[in-house]
């Protein structure tokens, strides 16, 4: 998008380039060419100045900047400026500018940024203000934090920051023609509600090197080195050094003759070079987990009875299951709640959702978590409810509904010495006995036992696949083959 505003307002400004070139006016448009070298990032910049009406003592001009560095960010700016000799002594000028900046984070921020200025041969003062829009945009990632058994997450987020920034610069005599060294002093300051500050000192210094090379280029070209530190407690210590050629598109056989003020009239106006952003992070909100709201979470090991964790966190809810202290237990036995998901604890990972931003956030609840063992439980698991990467030593797990219930929603898993109850009628088709079945494949299954109607079970022999191959009920040789997977 800010290509084709910058297009077209070079178009726009193409025609007082021509008129202003023809008629040898005192100045003509440069185009300015800057690279910086920085310890954190280093950055390109390329730059239109042009004269959009004058006359001796005054110019309107224009200024079309575009910017970029190593670290994918992008910047453009299209400015307005004036600046008028006064009593042929001081210069006071002011300019205001659209800058639209892309941040390495692919998102799009713009600001309104004004400044004025007052310069003479020695003197520089100036201070600008800057506007910023108040959108904010993720950047990817977040943070999951939990209290009790509330689980909230928080998005990490983008925004810009509105300011100001000033400067006093002095020319440090050299006593060289055409060589001029300016040391600047300064300082900044950035903010936003819920951001951190950005503010902090700037020092620069610039040695210019004017009507450069004037038998070969175009009089009034110049060369400018630049280095500058600055300060903040978000951003550090920050350094740069830099080169910047200045061009003008059309010389002038007055352009060397130039007074230091007159010359002084087509500097480059300094602002701070691009859109500032910082972070922050959303606010708290209960995630998304495979479609579904996260009513809460909680980490249970061998120290806790499972029953009332269980209980305790209730219906839609993670539940990780830690055997790093022992096998889990319950009392009384436990009733996993409606929408519960309840996973072990090594390599556990869920992928959550922020609904305020959309953004997906990683949680790892259990870094160095152990699979564990939930033994000698009576466990009731609704058809709306799961179990993962759990083994099952002598233990019932009881189906809420239907005469295999939800046996089927338990994956990643191994059973040993396990009795499944179901409804006292067995049905007479192992249909619903094959499609409850075949989600446990991936899990292993000890041999023996034996299924009587209206009676526990035990899988009659174990392995991946080989989930039945006896069953005591009433089918034929023929039926029970056909209900294996």
């Amino acid at each position: 998008m800010f290509s084709r505003v910058f297009l077209s307002a070079a178009l726009v400004m193409s025609g007082p380039v021509s008129a202003v070139a023809a008629e040898g006016e005192k100045w003509t448009p440069y185009v300015d060419v800057e690279g910086k070298l920085g310890t954190d990032r280093n950055l390109g910049e390329v730059g239109l100045f042009v004269p959009l009406g004058q006359s001796q003592d005054s110019l309107l001009f224009g200024n079309l900047i575009t910017r970029f560095d190593d670290q994918d960010s992008f910047e453009g700016n299209v400015g307005l400026g004036y600046r008028e000799i006064v009593d042929g002594s001081y210069i006071l000028g002011g300019y205001a500018y659209f800058d639209r900046r892309k941040s390495a984070s692919n998102n799009y921020f713009n600001q309104v940024m004004a400044g004025a200025e007052f310069m003479t041969d020695v003197w520089t003062v100036r201070g600008n203000g800057y506007f910023a829009d108040n959108d904010l945009a993720p950047t990817g990632g977040g943070v999951v934090s939990q209290t009790g058994t509330q689980i909230f997450v928080q998005s990490n987020l983008e925004g810009a920051l509105s300011g100001f920034d000033a400067e006093v610069g002095r020319v440090i005599p050299l006593g060289l023609d055409d060589v001029t060294l300016t040391g600047f002093a300064g300082g900044f300051h950035f903010g936003r509600s819920g951001f951190e500050d950005v503010s902090g000192p700037r020092g620069r210094a610039e040695l210019s090197f004017n009507n450069l090379w004037d038998t070969v280029l175009p009089s009034g070209t110049q060369l400018r080195f630049g280095a500058e530190v600055q300060h903040d407690d978000v951003r550090d210590t920050q350094g740069f050094l830099s080169a910047r050629l200045r061009v003008p598109l059309f010389g002038s056989a007055s352009s060397s003759n130039l007074s230091v003020l007159d010359q002084r009239m087509v500097d480059p106006v300094v602002r701070d070079i691009d859109v500032v952003a910082g972070g922050t992070m959303s606010a708290p909100v209960a995630p998304i987990f495979q479609g579904a709201p996260v009513q809460g979470a909680a980490i249970v090991d061998g120290n806790d009875d499972l029953g009332t964790a269980l209980n305790a966190v209730g219906p839609g809810s993670i539940v990780v299951v830690d055997g790093s202290n022992g096998p889990v237990t319950s009392a009384t036995g436990a009733i996993v709640q409606s929408g519960q998901v309840v996973v072990g604890a090594q390599n556990a990972q869920f992928q959550l959702v922020d609904p305020t931003t959309g953004q997906p956030i990683t949680w790892q609840p259990t870094p160095n978590g152990v699979r564990p063992t939930i033994q000698g439980v009576f466990l009731t698991l609704p058809e709306d409810a799961g179990v993962s990467g759990v083994d099952f030593s002598s233990s019932f797990v009881i189906p809420a509904g239907g005469v295999f219930g939800s046996i089927g929603n338990i994956v990643d898993s191994s059973f040993s010495g396990n009795l499944f109850a179901v409804q006292p009628v067995v049905p007479a088709a192992c249909t619903n006995l094959a499609n409850n079945l075949v989600p446990l494949l991936n899990s292993s299954f000890a041999p023996g036992g034996s299924l009587a109607p209206g009676t526990p079970i035990t899988f009659g022999a174990g392995g991946n696949g080989q989930l039945l191959t006896q069953l005591n009920l009433q089918l034929t040789q023929a039926q029970t083959q056909s209900c294996i997977p």
